[in-house]
């Protein structure tokens, strides 16, 4: 466990790419593999927000994961 200070701390530090795997890991809980899986159609535009549509890997359960909007941003910083 990270307290949030420390966590601060590394979003403060990172580059945009490392910024938004982190807070996909704290935002829906996405792990290395998760990230390295992740496609643009995946992230869904509903009049609540975004929502990013991923179902598990091995499994193929579905997910949908409502955004921050700090990872709205971070996103917005990396995108093509």
């Amino acid at each position: 466990m990270l307290p949030a200070d420390g966590i601060h701390a590394m979003l403060v530090e990172a580059s945009p790419h490392l910024r938004a795997m982190i807070l996909l890991g704290l935002n829906g809980g996405l792990g290395n593999t998760d990230v390295s899986e992740l496609r643009w159609d995946m992230l869904i535009k509903k009049p609540n927000g975004y929502w990013l549509d991923f179902p598990r890997i091995k499994t193929g359960v579905e997910r949908w994961i409502p955004l921050w909007s700090e990872m709205i941003e971070a996103i917005n910083k990396v995108s093509p």
